[in-house]
C-alpha cells in the first residue's frame, strides 16, 4: 500500500506498527484531514449585476454536495464567510436561479490555493408567443381589423397593487429596463405582390388596419420583441370576394344534380327543352371541364350520391315516366361505365337523400311522398322504413353529425324535420324564417347551406345564401345571390360552396349554364371600429 500523503508545515505523530509485504497494511494516525484544503469564492452575476438569492450546489469529486446561497453582493456564504475552505480536488459548481438559466461549471482547487468563479448567469428568457391567425380572408378595398393584443409573453407576470393597477413599469429585478413583456408589435410585408400591396396602419400597434385593393394572395408578418429576443410570425392574406362567377357549364341545365368526387364534381342529367342524358365533369384544380359516359335513362329532379368510388343516380322523372323511375343507375369511376342496379321499391321524383353508415336513404318526392327506403349497395337491396310523419316533396336532405335535417318543400315549405337513423325517431325543429322549395342545400363545416329556391308566399323566386345550425337552430342570411335561382344544384369543396345552373324563376326564365363560388370566409370580413 502506498503511503498517504503527509500534511506539510504541521508536526505529525506517526507510528507505524507493523509493515508486511503480503499482509499487513500500513496504518497512519493522523488528527488533522488528510488533503490540504484550499480556498474558493463563487460570486453570481446577470447583466454585470449581482444575482442574491442564487442557489449554489458545489459538488465535491467523491459526488457529495453541499448547498450555498448568495448574498446581495452575489457571493456564496458559508457562516458569513465568503471564503469557501474546500479540501484540494476537481469540483463542480451549479448555479440555481429562478428565471434565469441554469449554469454548471468545474473547478480545480489546490492544495493551500485560492481560486475565485464568477458565474455569469443570464435571462431564462422566452421569446413573446403570438396570437394572431395564420390566415386572413378579406374583400378588395375593405378596410379589415387585425389584433394581436392577446399575444403575450410568458416570462412577465404583472403584479398588481391593492386597487387592481398595474404598474407600468419595464424596469426587471436586476435593473435592466427592458423587462420581460413584449415591448413593440410590428406589422410588415413580407414580399410584394405583383397585384398590388397591402396597407398596414399603424404599423407599430397591437392593432392594425390592413386594406387591399386587388383580389389575390398576400403575405405579411408580425413581429414581437420583449427587448431580449423577437418572434416573427408569417400570416398569409387571401383578398377576393365572397361570391364569383367561374367556368360556365358546357350545356346550360337545371333539375341536375352535382356530386363532389375527390376534386371533381360531377353534373348529372337535369333539363334544357327535353330531358338530358348528360354527365360532365369539372376539375377543381385544372378548372376544366369534360364529358363523360351518359346515363342510359335522361331523367332531372332526381338523386346523385357518391359511394365507395360510384355514384348512384337514383329516381327522377322524364317524359315516358312523367310520374316517377324508379331504375337506378351506378357509374364506376375507374371504368368509367354505366350499370343497372335494384330498383328503388317506389318510383318518384323531386325527392330527397343522403348516406349514412354506408347505406343509401331517400326520403319522399312526388310519386311517394311518405317513403322512406334504404339502399345497401353491399347487398344490392332496398329496404323499406315506416312512413315519414309528414309527405314531403321538392325539399332537401343534409346530413349532420349522424343525423339528417329534412327541409322546407312543397307542402311544408316552413318545416325543418330532423331524422335519426340510429332510433328512427323524428323531431320538428324550428321553421325557415323564408318557407321555400325548390331550393338546394349542401354541408360545409357541419352547418347546412342554403341556397335559392321558390317563395309560395310570394310566388317568386329567392335569391339567399343562407345557413343553417342544427344545434343552434339558427338561421343566418350571408350573402344576396346574383338574381333568384331555383332547381340548381350544390357542392361543397374546401372552403366553398359551388352553384351549378338553375333557373331564375321556375317555369318563367330559360335555364342557366353559369357557375358560382361563394366563400363564406372572405364575407367574415370586420370592419374597424
Amino acid at each position: 500500500m502506498r503511503p498517504r500523503k503527509i500534511k506539510r508545515n504541521n508536526l505529525q505523530a506517526i507510528a507505524i506498527l507493523a509493515v508486511t509485504l503480503t499482509s499487513t497494511p500500513l496504518f497512519m494516525i493522523n488528527d488533522d484531514p488528510i488533503f490540504n484544503k484550499g480556498s474558493l469564492v463563487v460570486r453570481v452575476t446577470a447583466q454585470d449585476l449581482p444575482v442574491s438569492n442564487a442557489q449554489v450546489r458545489i459538488i465535491s469529486p467523491q459526488k457529495s454536495i453541499t448547498n450555498y446561497t448568495t448574498n446581495r453582493k452575489g457571493y456564496a456564504l458559508n457562516d458569513n464567510q465568503t471564503e469557501l475552505r474546500l479540501d484540494s480536488g476537481s469540483y463542480e459548481i451549479e448555479v440555481v436561479k429562478d428565471k434565469l438559466k441554469a449554469v454548471r461549471v468545474k473547478a480545480y482547487i489546490p492544495e493551500d490555493g485560492f481560486v475565485e468563479k464568477i458565474i455569469k448567469l443570464r435571462n431564462a428568457n422566452t421569446p413573446p408567443i403570438p396570437v394572431v391567425p395564420n390566415e386572413i380572408y378579406l374583400r378588395p378595398r375593405t378596410p379589415f381589423l387585425i389584433d394581436a393584443s392577446a399575444s403575450y409573453d410568458i416570462d412577465f407576470t404583472e403584479q398588481a397593487d391593492d386597487e387592481g393597477q398595474v404598474a407600468n413599469s419595464f424596469v426587471d429585478e436586476f435593473g435592466n429596463p427592458n423587462g420581460k413583456r413584449i415591448e413593440s408589435f410590428t406589422w410588415q410585408n413580407v414580399e410584394e405582390s405583383d397585384k398590388g400591396t397591402v396597407e398596414i396602419s399603424p404599423t407599430n400597434a397591437p392593432e392594425a388596419v390592413i386594406k387591399i385593393d386587388n383580389p389575390g394572395t398576400y403575405y405579411i408578418s408580425l413581429v414581437l420583441s420583449d427587448g431580449i429576443e423577437e418572434t416573427s410570425h408569417p400570416i398569409t392574406v387571401y383578398c377576393d370576394e365572397p361570391l364569383k362567377k367561374i367556368k360556365d357549364l358546357p350545356t346550360p341545365k337545371a333539375g341536375h344534380t352535382s356530386t363532389m368526387i375527390g376534386d371533381k364534381a360531377v353534373v348529372i342529367g337535369g333539363w334544357n327543352r327535353t330531358f338530358l342524358k348528360s354527365v360532365e365533369e369539372y376539375d377543381f384544380f385544372d378548372d376544366q371541364w369534360r364529358t363523360l359516359s351518359p346515363i342510359k335513362i335522361p331523367r332531372n329532379h332526381h338523386v346523385s350520391l357518391f359511394l365507395n368510388g360510384q355514384i348512384f343516380v337514383i329516381g327522377g322523372h322524364n317524359q315516358s315516366q312523367l310520374n316517377g323511375i324508379d331504375a337506378v343507375e351506378m357509374f364506376d369511376m375507374y371504368l368509367e361505365k354505366w350499370t343497372t342496379v335494384s330498383r328503388m321499391p317506389t318510383a318518384r321524383y323531386s325527392l330527397g337523400g343522403g348516406i349514412y353508415n354506408d347505406k343509401i336513404y331517400v326520403f319522399g318526392g312526388h310519386g311517394g311522398e311518405r317513403k322512406v327506403e334504404v339502399y345497401d349497395p353491399v347487398s344490392d337491396k332496398w329496404e323499406t322504413l315506416p312512413d315519414m310523419p309528414l309527405p314531403r316533396s321538392r325539399h332537401t336532405v343534409s346530413l349532420v353529425k349522424g343525423k339528417f335535417y329534412l327541409i322546407g318543400g312543397k307542402g311544408t315549405a316552413d318545416l325543418i324535420q330532423e331524422f335519426d337513423p340510429e332510433t328512427g325517431i323524428w323531431k320538428t325543429k324550428n321553421k325557415l324564417p323564408i318557407p321555400r322549395y325548390y331550393h338546394k342545400s349542401v354541408v360545409l363545416n357541419d352547418k347546412i347551406y342554403v341556397v335559392g329556391g321558390y317563395a309560395p308566399a310570394t310566388k317568386s323566386g329567392i335569391n339567399d345564401i343562407s345557413t343553417y345550425d342544427p344545434v343552434t337552430e339558427q338561421w343566418q342570411t350571408l350573402a344576396t345571390f346574383v338574381h333568384p335561382i331555383d332547381v340548381h344544384s350544390l357542392t361543397s369543396y374546401k372552403n366553398s360552396v359551388y352553384i351549378f345552373g338553375g333557373e331564375g324563376t321556375i317555369g318563367k326564365t330559360s335555364v342557366l349554364k353559369s357557375v358560382y363560388a361563394y366563400n363564406p370566409k372572405f364575407a367574415k370580413t370586420a370592419d374597424p371600429e
